[in-house]
């Protein structure tokens, strides 16, 4: 977990197979600042939300570029949970695919935040609902009481949609 205003920056590295019982599989940010540049966050789940990356809080911001984000999954946001205020940005080449959430957000998950991707990103081949029980949407991205910016970047080819509600 980085917290308490601490400033981290992760440069051509993994952070794969990773578990959490609550949430964050991968990465937790709190009232912090990370950068993660031509890195891999893959195969990480959490049994709430964020199974590749949590970040929350007004204080809490995270850029990620040149990466990709996949197979990873958890109940909400299976690659990225983004929630309480926090920032997130996707820039460059950066791909989230695969991931998969049993209810909303099968990419990412921006529940009263701010949701930033410019240069060519792309959100693709994610999953919401992935226990078929009828309870998630927002394949690529669910958005709830966020805003969402998105400039030179795409959001297709994921399940059962690509941006929900």
């Amino acid at each position: 977990m980085i917290e308490n205003g601490t400033v981290t920056t992760i440069f051509d590295s993994s952070v794969t197979a990773n578990t959490a019982l609550w949430s964050a599989g991968g990465i937790s940010l709190s009232a912090s600042r990370l950068t993660i540049t031509d890195s891999v966050v893959s195969n990480n789940g959490a049994e709430q939300d964020g199974g590749g990356f949590m970040n929350g809080g007004s204080l809490s911001r995270i850029t990620v570029s040149n990466s990709t984000v996949s197979d990873n999954t958890a109940a909400q946001g299976g690659a990225i949970a983004n929630m309480f205020s926090g920032e997130f940005t996707l820039e460059g080449t950066t791909v989230v695919s695969g991931n998969q959430a049993s209810g909303n957000g099968g990419g990412i998950y921006n529940l009263g935040s701010t949701l930033t991707f410019h240069d060519g990103c792309a959100v693709t081949g994610n999953i919401a609902d992935a226990d078929t029980d009828g309870s998630g949407t927002g394949g690529g991205i669910y958005n709830e009481d966020g805003n969402i910016s998105v400039a030179v970047g795409t959001v297709t080819g994921n399940t059962p949609d690509d941006i929900a509600p």
